[in-house]
Formats: C-alpha cells, sequence, structure tokens
C-alpha cells in the first residue's frame, strides 16, 4: 500500500473500529460471566459460612475491572484484512481494498491500476458508516445483571451453620488484642527506654551526691553557722528526694520486703522470690533477669515441639511461673507497671493456642517478659539510689555532730576523699577519735554534760507546722503520765496501761515511718528515743 495514503488511513480507523467493537463484545460476555460466579459465591457463602469475607464492596467494585482484564487476554485483534473486508462489504467494491492488503505478497502489473482505484474510492468512505456503534437490546444486561448481584449482597442474609463465621469472630477478636497488647507493650518499652537514657545522661541522684561532697568540702572547723546552714540545705534535698524516690517507686516494697507469704505465693517457689526480692533490696536484677531468661527459652522450646502433650505441660509451667511473678510485681513491690507487662505475657501466652497466632502470640509474649525484665531494673535502679541517699543522709548526720564540735573540716576531707564512703569512714573515725557520744545529751543535771542546744531559727529547714497524720495523739497521753512519778507496786493497772500506751505510740511512729517516709536520717534518733523510754519504765519498776 506505497503511495496511498487516503486508503491506509481508512483502513486503519476501520481497524481502530473494529477494535474496540471486538473488546466491547467481550467485555460485555466477560462480565456477565464473572457476576454469574460472583452470585453463585455469593449465594454458598451466605448459605454455609464459608468465605464470606471475600464477598465484600471492593470485590464489587473490581468485577468491571477483571471483566476488562478478561476481554484484553482473551480479544482476538483484527488485522488490515479483516478492515479491507469490512470496507469492501459496505462499499461494494468487490475485494478491492482486500487487493489492495495483500498487494506487498502479490505481484502483477495491475498494481497501479489497484492504487488509484482505491485511492478514488477512499476519499468517499467514512469509517463510522463503514463500522457505526450502536447499543444492542442484549447490552441492558449490562445494568440488571450487576444490579441483581448488589441486590444479593445487600438483602441475601448470612447463615452459619457450620459455625464457620462463629470461629472467624474469634479469631478477629484475639487478633485485635494482640495486636493492642503488643502495641501497649512497645509504647511501655519505648517510655522505660528513654528513661533510662535520660538517667545515663543526667542522673540526678549522682548530680545530688557530688553536690553533698561539694558542700562537706567547703566547711571550716570554725564556721559552724555557715557550716550548718550549708549541710541543712543538702540535707532537705537529699530528704525531699529519698522521699520522692519510696513514694512514688518503692513505697509498696519497702512495706513489704520483710516477709514473703508462704500460702501467698506458694513454697516451692518461696526461695526464689525470696532471692528476688533480696536482690531488689541491694539494688540488683540479676536473680529475676535469670528467671525470665528461663521461660523465654521455655517459650521458645513451646514454639518448636509439635506433641501436645509436651506443649501441654510447658505452657502449665510457665502459667504458674508468671502468676508468681506477676502476684509478687503487685503485692510485693508494687509495681503495677511491671504486673500489667506480666498480665499481658499471660493473655499473649493464651492467644498461642490459636493456630493462626502462635508465632505472633509467642514473640509478643517474650517482648513483654522483656519489658518486665526493664520495668525490675528499674526498681533495682530506685532502690540503689535511695540507699545511696540513705548513705548520704546518715553522713550527712555524722557531719552535722562533727560540725558541732568544730570538726568538720573540708580541706582534709577533700585531700583525701574521692567517694561518699570514703566521706563516711573518715566522719567516723573522728567521732571515735572524738569520743563524740549522742547519748551524752547537753544538760548538767540528767544525762547530759550541760550547756544550750545550739539554735538558729533563721536556718531554713523541711519543717512543716501540720497535724501528722499518723497515730501520735496518744503521745500526750504518755507524756503526761510520764510526768507523775513512777506507780506503786500496789498500782499494777498503771504500769499496765503505761506499757500499753508506749506500744499504742510506738506502733503509730513505725506507721508514720512507713506511711510519710521518714528520711532515714531521723530514723535512728527515733528508736533510740523509743528505746530509752524502755529503759525509764524498767529503771521505775
Amino acid at each position: 500500500m506505497i503511495d496511498s495514503p487516503l486508503s491506509v488511513r481508512l483502513l486503519s480507523s476501520v481497524r481502530r473500529r473494529l477494535f474496540l467493537a471486538a473488546l466491547g463484545r467481550c467485555w460485555y460476555r466477560s462480565l456477565l460471566v464473572l457476576c454469574a460466579v460472583y452470585a453463585a459465591g455469593l449465594l454458598v457463602a451466605r448459605l454455609t459460612g464459608y468465605g464470606p469475607q471475600l464477598f465484600t464492596w471492593w470485590s464489587l467494585l473490581i468485577l468491571p475491572a477483571l471483566a476488562l482484564l478478561a476481554a484484553f487476554v482473551l480479544l482476538r485483534r483484527p488485522t488490515a484484512v479483516d478492515a479491507a473486508r469490512a470496507v469492501d462489504g459496505w462499499a461494494g467494491t468487490k475485494d478491492l481494498y482486500l487487493t489492495l492488503s495483500m498487494l506487498k505478497t502479490s505481484a502483477g502489473e495491475y498494481q497501479p491500476l489497484v492504487l488509484l482505484a482505491a485511492e478514488q474510492r477512499a476519499g468517499s468512505v467514512s469509517p463510522q458508516k463503514v463500522l457505526p456503534f450502536a447499543w444492542q437490546k442484549k447490552y441492558w444486561n449490562l445494568l440488571w445483571a450487576p444490579a441483581v448481584v448488589v441486590l444479593g449482597w445487600v438483602f441475601l442474609p448470612q447463615l452459619d451453620p457450620f459455625q464457620k463465621l462463629a470461629q472467624a469472630n474469634v479469631i478477629e477478636q484475639r487478633k485485635v488484642r494482640l495486636d493492642d497488647s503488643k502495641k501497649a507493650t512497645a509504647l511501655r518499652l519505648a517510655e522505660v527506654r528513654k528513661q533510662a537514657e535520660e538517667r545515663e545522661e543526667s542522673d540526678p541522684t549522682e548530680g545530688a551526691l557530688k553536690d553533698l561532697q561539694f558542700a562537706f568540702n567547703k566547711t571550716k572547723p570554725k564556721e559552724k553557722k555557715e557550716n550548718l546552714q550549708a549541710l541543712m540545705a543538702e540535707q532537705k534535698k537529699l530528704g525531699e528526694m529519698w522521699r520522692g524516690l519510696s513514694e512514688s517507686k518503692l513505697k509498696e516494697f519497702l512495706k513489704n520486703s520483710d516477709s514473703l507469704s508462704d500460702q501467698q505465693f506458694g513454697m516451692a517457689s518461696d526461695e526464689e522470690l525470696r532471692k528476688m526480692m533480696e536482690d531488689l533490696k541491694n539494688g540488683s536484677a540479676e536473680s529475676l533477669k535469670r528467671e525470665l531468661e528461663g521461660m523465654k527459652d521455655a517459650l521458645q522450646k513451646l514454639a518448636k515441639t509439635d506433641d501436645p502433650a509436651e506443649q501441654q505441660k510447658v505452657e502449665q509451667e510457665l502459667k504458674q511461673r508468671m502468676d508468681k511473678l506477676e502476684r509478687m510485681a503487685r503485692d510485693k513491690l508494687g509495681s503495677p507497671e511491671m504486673s500489667a507487662a506480666l498480665k499481658r505475657a499471660k493473655e499473649q501466652l493464651d492467644l498461642s493456642k490459636m493456630q493462626d497466632l502462635t508465632p505472633e502470640a509467642l514473640q509478643a509474649a517474650m517482648e513483654s517478659m522483656d519489658l518486665a525484665g526493664k520495668e525490675f531494673e528499674e526498681l533495682a535502679v530506685s532502690m540503689k539510689d535511695m540507699q545511696q541517699l540513705e548513705q548520704a543522709l546518715k553522713t550527712l548526720q555524722m557531719a552535722k555532730k562533727l560540725n558541732e564540735q568544730e570538726m568538720l573540716d573540708g580541706e582534709m576531707a577533700a585531700g583525701q576523699c574521692e567517694s561518699l564512703a570514703d566521706y563516711e569512714e573518715l566522719y567516723a573515725q573522728l567521732l571515735a577519735e572524738g569520743k563524740y557520744d549522742e547519748g551524752e545529751g547537753m544538760g548538767d543535771e540528767g544525762m547530759g554534760r550541760g550547756g544550750a542546744a545550739p539554735e538558729d531559727d533563721s536556718v531554713k529547714t523541711g519543717f512543716k507546722d501540720e497535724e501528722s497524720k499518723s497515730q501520735m495523739t496518744l503521745g500526750k497521753v504518755l507524756m503526761s503520765m510520764k510526768t507523775r512519778a513512777a506507780p506503786d507496786q500496789d498500782e499494777p493497772q498503771a504500769q499496765v496501761q503505761y506499757k500499753a500506751a508506749v506500744q499504742q505510740v510506738k506502733q503509730g511512729v513505725n506507721e508514720a515511718i512507713l506511711q510519710e517516709q521518714v528520711p532515714p536520717g531521723y530514723v535512728d534518733g527515733i528508736k533510740r528515743y523509743f528505746d530509752a523510754l524502755e529503759a525509764d519504765q524498767k529503771s521505775d519498776r
């Protein structure tokens, strides 16, 4: 078809229209077939409960796209010969354009005549007239067939005779619970790691101890008033930090650390729990780390074994160990964060029974136990900080005693003390050499050496003039009774009342120490006071 532009353009246009017409017919047939298959599948799903998740709004919307894709795949593309036959059939040119389309493969002197005749007729032939696009009655199926499918999707009831939907709902709910628990663990783990990073960058306890050592180094033997002001300021700061730690993280642990209930935890694990509590009191989390690692190993074993009996045995052991740790975290340590992490681990262990969730749930349980270990480490760090603050407060009390005797010399301490333990050792040695006895008092008469106690009302302290919340009201009665003469032998009832009153007041003070978190710098003095009362009681008999 060389040198025949009009004929070439005509045949190309007709060929495109043939392609579009064939594509439309193929798409129409494919869509009807897909609608029929979809309707049958929808009917089966609604009546039996098998695969209803496949039939959604999205599946309805993709039906036309799938039909178009099928049409492209199945369609036979029209050729130039097909277009030539269509033109010849409409124009009545007796195979003129068919001959033209085959000139490349034929030979003869008639070719110029064919080209000339085809070009003369091409200008009067319209492709739209050769192959007009017109809707036929059957194409209305493209409207009502999908409409029937949509109506079935909306109004056909969902039945579940084989309980397939119920099982799928249970799995979905458990998957949602698993996802929620994983998110909670991830959020808390990120928070704990952030706290650890901030503590590494700037540890407030370490900073406070350095400030105290700096205050010790600045003291001078003859500047009692200035020394006392500096020491009281440090004591107030350290006491507030101590109370903050004990109240926010360690309150329940401090109340419960002296005992472990066999009835509460069980005899088999009592020794392990005692070890964990003892490690925490020493600022260590090693024993709990070992326990958690053992539990993680058991989880890995559970994931690898296929024996149902072995799986049940390992799972029961894991649950018992998790229960004991969770009760310890809740009842003994007073750590709701650690308790929540272990609860999530137990829930995730239960979720691992679902076959579809087993690997994911076991991995989530291990992450929750990692979080529990981090929470315990945070408690151990807080306990270690509290021990350091206690040591600092006790050392500060020793410094105050030395200051009263003008024996507190910062230059001497700065030369040989590098840690707080060095200051404590030095001050203990100085007190021993100076024969400072706290029990000698300040008076000529009675127990003391005499003299007025040094007081300075300008010194700011943490004292608040308010009524204590603890049971201290019996102290007034006690002091009123103590000022009278010792009871005679013929008045045993008075002695019994006196002893009972002392015991009640001691109990109230103990509650105040626990509930109000009295800093340890004052606890020894309180205990010595009541020891002295008991000694007076014995001497009065």
